[in-house]
């Protein structure tokens, strides 16, 4: 009865956020080992995928996978805006894969955000680019911010926004680059956060 209260709340949850369609599932990545709770996007083939801890605190392990011929760019929001919110962004330059932390307060190329209290930290078995994507697989520090910047640590579902844009950034080379338009595909999916929690966190973690 446990299971199924929590299922109705869940479900509950993202219908009153109107993204039922498009939430979470579990997902183990082959390279890692690693099992996240992921949404794909059907339309640009996005994926995002999140672990947490048993107990959360401000950090998770993220991956991002996006499609790519060697330009574009894709990215997360982590909450369910583009504007102020922390956006975690990835692309190609060759065969390295960049990021950065954004963050806007307005519908435009997102500044980099510059914090101390956020860092990224790659999980090199899951950080990639073949002849058909990149994948970005990361130790998100201090980024469960607790305010409108990030989703909240009690959080059971969190609602986040995606984009894609197949076009190059400016400079890909540079991880402070401005971003061309995500003309590719955006939109909101339902983070099944109480479904993203793992005894194997810390082994994980310190693959970073």
């Amino acid at each position: 009865m446990k299971s199924f209260g929590l299922a109705l709340s869940l479900s509950v949850a993202l219908w009153a956020a109107g993204v039922s369609a498009q939430s979470s599932h579990s997902m183990t990545d082959s390279n890692t080992g690693i099992t996240f709770q992921a949404f794909t996007d059907p339309q640009t083939n996005l994926t995002f995928g999140l672990v947490v801890p048993e107990t959360i605190g401000s950090d998770f392990i993220g991956q991002i996978v996006v499609p790519t011929n060697g330009s574009g760019w894709g990215g997360v929001s982590l909450t369910d805006d583009m504007t102020d919110s922390l956006l975690i962004v990835a692309w190609p330059n060759g065969d390295e894969v960049m990021h950065s932390f954004r963050e806007t307060s307005q519908y435009e190329s997102p500044y980099v955000y510059n914090s101390s209290s956020v860092s990224l930290s790659e999980i090199p078995a899951g950080t990639f680019i073949n002849s058909t994507h990149l994948s970005l697989t990361f130790l998100c520090s201090g980024c469960i911010t607790n305010n409108s910047l990030s989703f909240t640590s009690n959080a059971s579902v969190a609602v986040m926004g995606y984009a894609v844009s197949v076009k190059e950034v400016y400079d890909p080379s540079d991880s402070a680059t401005e971003l061309t338009y995500h003309a590719k595909g955006f939109g909101e999916f339902g983070m099944i956060i109480a479904n993203a929690s793992s005894s194997k966190y810390d082994t994980w973690a310190a693959m970073a």
